[in-house]
Parts: structure tokens; C-alpha cells; sequence
């Protein structure tokens, strides 16, 4: 019994060892894993997450690409297997982007798509699908739900709270 107390004593158990927001390693995600078509996409960040949140962003980003890659024509489902084909993207998650941006394909990084966290739910996915299939530059914002596809966020996450938060504290608005 004495050596139980002890244990309950211990600094680790004294939420020392607790998780704490670090830079999560990216995750590849092909077909096997998640992927609706066939493709590869890497997903990185620099942002701080707790790796419960991480996995949980990381799921949003393909249930979106899933649902946009449904919802395109097949030209465009094309550009995706281009573009997703071969060695794959990268998707960047980045809490903010010049000029109130929700997504770009930069010039010479045909194959990174950098996007916004807050617009992972209403990103243009279509017009960054060609972008990237075509080796073009493109920027994009929220777009509203066409042909009556659009992907909802059924439930509120810790981790949309602390996102939202984070936005609110930043830019001294309400959620």
C-alpha cells in the first residue's frame, strides 16, 4: 500500500507529464489510409497543435478534399490525379495568408498547396485542384456552396473552440 502513495506522489503524475502544443510531424495520407482517389498528400504545419487536435485537423483536410474531388466534374477530377499522382502534394496549414487569401498555389510550388486553416471547410478545393494540375499559380477565397455541395462541420471540437479563440484574441472579435 506504501508503495502506491508513493507512486501517487511522483512528479509525473502531478500533470507535469501532460501534452503540451508542439509542432506536429506531417502525415502522409494516400488511398490506403483515407485518400478518396488515387493520389498522395502530405499535411504540415507550423502551427502548435496537441496531437489528438492534429489528427482531428488532419481529418477535416481529407473529408473536405474528398468531398471537393467528388463534387468536380471529371476534367477536374483528372487534374487531381495529375497533381496528386507521382510523388503527391503537400498541403500547408497556415493560420493566416496575405491579403485575407484562403489558399494559394505559389509560383515554382505547383505541387504545395498553402491553406488557411480557418477555410479548410470552404476553401475552393476545384480551383486549386487545376491550378495545381496545370502547374499554375492560384489564390482563392471562401467560396459558397455550389450545385448544392458543400461540406458542414456537424459537431463543435475543442479544437474549433481553441481555434476560434486564438482567432478572436488576435483580432478582437466575437465567435
Amino acid at each position: 500500500m506504501a508503495f502506491v502513495i508513493a507512486l501517487g506522489a511522483c512528479p509525473a503524475d502531478s500533470g507535469d507529464s501532460k501534452e503540451k502544443p508542439h509542432v506536429p510531424k506531417p502525415k502522409t495520407i494516400t488511398q490506403t489510409n483515407g485518400l478518396g482517389f488515387n493520389g498522395k498528400v502530405t499535411i504540415s504545419t507550423s502551427e502548435l497543435y496537441l496531437n489528438a487536435d492534429w489528427d482531428e485537423v488532419v481529418a477535416s483536410v481529407i473529408t473536405a478534399l474528398n468531398a471537393a474531388y467528388t463534387a468536380s466534374p471529371p476534367p477536374i477530377q483528372n487534374q487531381v490525379t495529375i497533381a496528386f499522382g507521382g510523388n503527391g502534394v503537400e498541403i500547408v496549414l497556415v493560420d493566416s495568408l496575405a491579403d485575407d487569401k484562403n489558399w494559394e498555389v505559389r509560383d515554382g510550388e505547383f505541387r504545395t498547396l498553402y491553406l488557411k486553416i480557418g477555410s479548410i471547410a470552404t476553401a475552393d478545393y476545384q480551383t486549386a485542384f487545376i491550378a495545381m494540375g496545370t502547374n499554375s499559380t492560384g489564390v482563392g477565397k471562401a467560396s459558397p456552396a455550389k450545385g448544392g455541395v458543400f461540406l458542414a462541420i456537424q459537431r463543435r471540437t475543442p479544437f474549433l473552440e481553441r481555434h476560434e479563440l486564438r482567432h478572436c484574441v488576435r483580432t478582437g472579435t466575437a465567435v
